[in-house]
């Protein structure tokens, strides 16, 4: 597979962190999540292990604000933004998800960020559930600005 995010079309690797085989960039070293692997490796998790070890041990690692405008390395897809569940005291990533096959783009910048989220999930019990982010259409945002909030409700729920 290839990096989604590098521009030139990075092979990504393997690498085993626990039971977990994840595909790293080694040059942006963002990771690629198959469907079920987050699960996994939040499971997994601890504060020393050597997820964190490597992520902490990487210099310049770049977390991009919105999502990526490219095809899913696995199925050429296009990649959707997706936001991690509210986590008290930690601010939601955006990731890339692939709707087709439920595979997930971190970048390196967010991999830090994402093993706080999910050691906090995993004490509290929570899942690790993310959700499509979707931009309203530039009709509806116009429309919400000018209707009172019940006629909108109506309005918005018959698409």
């Amino acid at each position: 597979m290839r990096c989604p995010r590098c521009a030139e079309g990075e092979s990504l690797g393997l690498v085993m962190y626990g039971d977990v085989e994840l595909d790293v960039c080694p040059k942006c070293h963002g990771i690629w999540l198959d469907a079920g692997e987050m699960t996994a490796l939040m499971e997994w998790f601890t504060p020393a292990d050597s997820f964190i070890q490597d992520t902490l041990a990487c210099e310049g690692l770049v977390a991009h604000s919105g999502a990526l405008d490219v095809p899913c390395p696995h199925d050429e897809t296009p990649l959707k933004g997706c936001v991690v569940p509210k986590t008290d005291g930690l601010s939601s990533p955006t990731l890339d998800i692939c709707p087709s096959c439920h595979g997930i783009w971190v970048d390196g910048g967010e991999r830090e960020e994402l093993h706080a989220i999910l050691m906090k999930r995993q004490a509290a019990g929570l899942d690790t559930d993310v959700a499509l982010h979707v931009p309203a259409p530039g009709w509806q945002k116009a429309l919400r600005r000018v209707v009172p909030d019940a006629l909108y409700s109506i309005l918005v729920s018959r698409r």
